[in-house]
Order: structure tokens, then C-alpha cells, then sequence
């Protein structure tokens, strides 16, 4: 198992207690990005369906607000199109909060089994840092799993079509 697994694993067992604050202080008159990012990271490690999608949604909220005060080609190579803060690339509070922003969004599109739109994530993420081990880690992850899914998703259809086959031939034969 590697440290991205046994992170996910951990990441089972968390006291849900402040929970409640959290959401208070993320959706509240006195909403700040912190408040708004540990929340998301909550949501994230609690996992369920509903939780994953508040959690992305939050990070994809925040992730915009920061993309139009970016600098342009870091926007840029996370797919952003609208208008940034111009200036130049390089290791911004922004583009580090990005980076951030869109691990997690590829960490919860993993846990949601969405793996084509967790790789595009990290493949984003690679353009800018092409040495984070840890996005590659998910990267290579999510990627093997993917793999599995086709095959099995292949098989799955051989076997239809297997089934179809001699179902068609076994009603062809009784007709005669």
C-alpha cells in the first residue's frame, strides 16, 4: 500500500464534531477562503456522495475567485479562460493555493469514482510542478483504476454479446 492509500484509509475515521461550526464559518456573514478550504477538506476525507460534492463545489468556488487574480499563465495551464491578474508565473501565493485547490478537487473526483475528470486534474496540476510526487501518486492511481474499469466494462460486454449470440441462436433453433 502507498502513502496515498493509507491516507485514504486514515481518512475514515474523523471526528465530524466541528462540523457544524465549520459550515457556520464557510457559509456565514464572516466567510473568509480559509473557513470556506477547511471545510472542503472535511467534507473531502468524510466521503460520502454528498460531502464529496459540497467539498468540490466549495474548492471549485474558491478556485475561480483566485484563477481571475492569477497570474495568466497559470491560469492558463489549469484550462481558466476568462480574465486574470495578468503578471507572471512562478510560485504565487495564488498559484500555490490553486495547486491546492485543484489536488483536492482530483482527490474527491477519485473518491467519487469520476477517474477521467480526477486525471484531467492532475494532469493540470503536472503542467505547473511536473515533480509533485504526491499528484503523481494520485495520477498513477487513478489511472490503474481507470484501466481496470475499461477491462472489466470490455468484459462485461463480451459476455453480452456472448449471451445475445446464443440466446439469438437457441431461438433460431427452436423456430426450425
Amino acid at each position: 500500500m502507498n502513502i496515498l492509500e493509507e491516507q485514504l484509509d486514515a481518512e475514515r475515521d474523523i471526528d465530524f464534531a466541528p462540523l457544524v461550526q465549520l459550515k457556520r464559518e464557510a457559509y456565514g456573514d464572516s466567510a473568509t477562503p480559509d473557513s470556506a478550504f477547511e471545510l472542503a477538506m472535511v467534507l473531502i476525507k468524510e466521503g460520502s456522495p454528498s460531502a464529496l460534492e459540497e467539498g468540490v463545489s466549495l474548492l471549485e468556488m474558491l478556485s475561480v475567485g483566485l484563477l481571475e487574480t492569477a497570474p495568466q499563465e497559470t491560469a492558463r495551464q489549469l484550462g481558466y479562460t476568462g480574465r486574470t491578474g495578468g503578471g507572471r508565473s512562478g510560485d504565487t501565493e495564488e498559484e500555490r493555493l490553486l495547486l491546492h485547490y485543484y489536488y483536492f478537487i482530483a482527490l474527491a473526483k477519485y473518491k467519487q469514482k469520476e477517474l477521467s475528470s480526477s486525471i484531467a486534474c492532475c494532469k493540470k496540476i503536472l503542467k505547473l510542478k511536473p515533480n509533485n510526487h504526491q499528484v503523481q501518486s494520485l495520477l498513477s492511481l487513478a489511472s490503474r483504476k481507470n484501466e481496470e474499469e475499461l477491462i472489466k466494462t470490455g468484459i462485461l460486454a463480451g459476455i453480452a454479446t456472448t449471451a445475445l449470440g446464443i440466446g439469438i441462436l437457441v431461438l433460431k433453433g427452436r423456430k426450425k
